[in-house]
């Protein structure tokens, strides 16, 4: 479908007039598809990203089902400091 968009000179880019079905995350990349208000986690939280160690996972591989509600299950390079930790 992104072919066809392409091909025939629709206006904007196909991301910004198409939404995700997320389905169980298997296809979307959590850190650089643009999932979550149309841009990609990378370009919004860099410093986040850069700390990441799991830049090239799916959601579904970043979030699991706890019994009542999705954790995440993000790993840091080192541990992160919140502004409230900072004294």
């Amino acid at each position: 479908m992104k072919k066809i968009w392409n091909l025939e000179e629709w206006e904007n880019d196909f991301d910004d007039n198409g939404t995700w079905d997320l389905g169980m995350g298997k296809n979307v990349r959590f850190w650089k598809d643009k999932w979550l208000e149309r841009v990609e986690l990378r370009k919004e939280f860099p410093r986040l990203y850069g700390l990441s160690l799991n830049k090239d996972n799916t959601l579904n591989q970043v979030r699991e089902w706890s019994g009542v509600s999705w954790s995440w299950k993000l790993e840091w390079r080192r541990n992160l400091l919140f502004r409230s930790q900072i004294k």
